[in-house]
């Protein structure tokens, strides 16, 4: 795979990656509580949405690494803070600020109660911007993360280069094991990185280049198997030791697939999903919680509009609108507070 073919293949991937996640934030607790099928959306979504949007950080990290090697410290944690940070305290800020508005209205006050978007103190909402755990922005615990994962693989890759690998792996190892055999710490941010730090380390260490027909097609069909048949009831895991080394596997296996099923097949007409991948960033960052959960919570759970509406409308206009903030603030300032380019 030649070096422009994977960009390509990348942008494809992030497309495929950002619409499975508004997808699963377009099925909210009320439409899921009424539909079989939506259920069964949301498990398979929420299944493998994170662990393949983490590997492909980390794989985005891993083709990036040769214009890090030359970074100071300062200039690389710079880079980061703007196109993570800084969009991460900017953004959890306005939506709290929307939200607390909103909140003191009469009428939509009411909705938004009842839709589980309370009124929020301003330090139970400072706190959760340090933790990154935010109530309004739940879904932003990922930027957080992301920002720590990328600043501790370069630390690590810049003064201990001989064995930075290797305590990378034996961390992501160690807390992957803690927050499954004990569902440790409480807090979102910290227990998403335990859980999904483990793909990052995949995406950084993975040889694209190396794969082909036999582990692509096979790694596939090994993982969506052994899926189906824990899905169905055929068998379970998940009582025996070690569970979760199995879920890994499955998980990885899929994962290895999609990777290479999407490389053999993003061709120039894919231009919609490389367009998604490319623009994957004000996609994550507005669609939620207006355009997905909200939406979903207020006009099926509140007003009792048709389940599969609602889900289609939530899931279109999340990233139309998305798309249509993110292309008029690239036109002015306020695109460097939102890590736009």
């Amino acid at each position: 795979m030649n070096q422009t073919k994977r960009i390509e293949w990348l942008d494809c991937a992030k497309g495929i990656a950002i619409m499975l996640v508004v997808l699963g934030h377009a099925v909210t607790t009320s439409i899921r509580t009424d539909s079989l099928i939506a259920q069964n959306i949301y498990n398979w979504v929420y299944y493998i949405h994170m662990p393949l949007f983490m590997t492909l950080s980390g794989i985005s990290y891993q083709l990036a690494q040769s214009h890090y090697q030359n970074e100071t410290v300062g200039n690389f944690v710079k880079k980061k803070a703007k196109r993570l940070l800084v969009p991460y305290v900017v953004y959890v800020s306005v939506v709290y600020i929307i939200f607390s508005v909103a909140n003191m209205l009469p009428k939509i006050g009411y909705m938004m109660q009842n839709a589980g978007y309370g009124l929020l103190s301003f330090k139970q909402f400072f706190l959760g911007m340090l933790l990154g755990d935010n109530f309004y922005c739940i879904h932003m615990w990922y930027i957080y993360v992301l920002f720590i994962l990328s600043v501790l693989t370069f630390l690590l890759k810049k003064y201990l280069p001989r064995f930075a690998d290797v305590i990378l792996f034996v961390f992501v190892v160690t807390v992957y094991i803690i927050q499954c055999q004990t569902g440790l710490p409480q807090v979102k941010s910290f227990s998403n990185m335990f859980c999904f730090a483990i793909w990052y380390f995949l995406g950084l260490k993975l040889p694209i280049s190396k794969l082909n027909k036999c582990i692509g097609y096979g790694s596939f069909l090994i993982g969506i198997t052994v899926y189906l048949l824990t899905y169905f009831n055929v068998f379970s895991y998940a009582s025996l030791p070690g569970w979760f080394v199995i879920d890994f596997i499955v998980k990885g296996c899929i994962i290895l697939g999609i990777i290479f099923l999407i490389s053999m097949f993003c061709t120039y007409k894919n231009k919609f999903l490389q367009y998604l991948g490319n623009h994957s960033m004000e996609i994550y960052l507005f669609h939620q919680p207006f355009w997905g959960s909200c939406f979903g919570s207020v006009f099926y759970g509140v007003l009792h509009l048709p389940l599969g509406f609602v889900v289609i409308a939530s899931f279109v206009l999340s990233i139309s609108v998305s798309l249509i903030i993110g292309y008029f603030l690239r036109k002015t300032k306020l695109k460097v507070l939102f890590g736009l380019k």
